[in-house]
């Protein structure tokens, strides 16, 4: 609990210590009081726009503000101003009788009133901004992180879906094929790079063309039927009624790589 003041509302305290020591300087100055008094009167001040203040940032901001429901949000903090602005005028008539006695220089109540508004409204505008700024500015920073997060999920699972050994292996075939059959070499880096496109670029959303899955399977078992030549032995067709919809990505490809992971060496299999 201790930390957890220090880390986020020690400034707070901070903040009200200022508040006291200047207010109950300008009091005790400015309306001639003595120390007792000046003390008191910046108290009741305190009262009347701290308690508007965090009335506003912890009930009012977020269950009207955030909430969107604006014409009620604002109707309660002028009706909050109105409250603090009643307990600082009757606090300090009560503190400084003589101010607002009946004569030439006493402060009538409308005007006193009003000046107790005015600056109740203004502190709690601030109070108001200060905290809608901070909460758009936590909201960016947590956007940033589950942006962050987002990148590393979608990297991991990018890993999954290439498998490493057939990277090696593919690379492996290429890297042989270059001397042997350089054509040949040449459109097998083209499939692989068609792979390593559709992964990167095209599978960035939920759902993609089932032509292009099945371009992408084409790729693989290509590569498959390269690395392994004539010991293996491919039955595979396709047969789409209908074309032009969608699936998810990688649907189908874990079912072709434990084809060939798992797949017979006997010959009656």
């Amino acid at each position: 609990t201790m930390k957890w003041f220090l880390r986020y509302k020690l400034h707070h305290v901070a903040f009200w210590m200022a508040y006291f020591i200047f207010w109950t300087y300008v009091s005790k100055n400015g309306y001639g009081a003595d120390l007792s008094k000046a003390v008191l009167a910046t108290f009741i001040y305190f009262l009347g726009q701290a308690g508007v203040g965090y009335l506003s940032i912890y009930w009012l901001v977020p269950r009207f503000f955030f909430t969107k429901k604006y014409i009620v949000f604002a109707a309660l903090v002028l009706g909050s101003c109105v409250l603090g602005s009643l307990l600082i005028d009757v606090g300090m008539r009560l503190v400084f009788p003589d101010l607002f006695a009946r004569g030439g220089n006493a402060v009538s109540f409308n005007r006193y009133f009003l000046y107790c508004f005015i600056a109740v409204f203004f502190s709690t505008i601030l109070f108001i901004a200060a905290r809608v700024i901070k909460e758009r500015v936590q909201a960016q920073k947590m956007n940033s992180i589950l942006e962050k997060e987002k990148t590393e999920h979608e990297l991991k699972f990018l890993k999954s879906q290439i498998n490493p050994h057939f990277l090696f292996n593919a690379i492996n075939s290429i890297y042989v094929l270059i001397t042997k059959d350089p054509a040949l070499a040449a459109a097998t880096l083209a499939r692989f790079s068609d792979m390593l496109r559709y992964q990167l670029y095209e599978c960035n959303f939920m759902e993609v063309p089932v032509e292009k899955e099945i371009a992408y399977l084409n790729n693989y078992i290509e590569l498959e039927k390269l690395r392994k030549e004539k010991s293996l032995m491919i039955d595979y067709t396709v047969d789409l009624d209908k074309h032009n919809f969608v699936i998810s990505p990688f649907l189908i490809i874990p079912f072709v790589e434990n084809a060939f992971k798992h797949v017979s060496n006997f010959t009656d299999k």
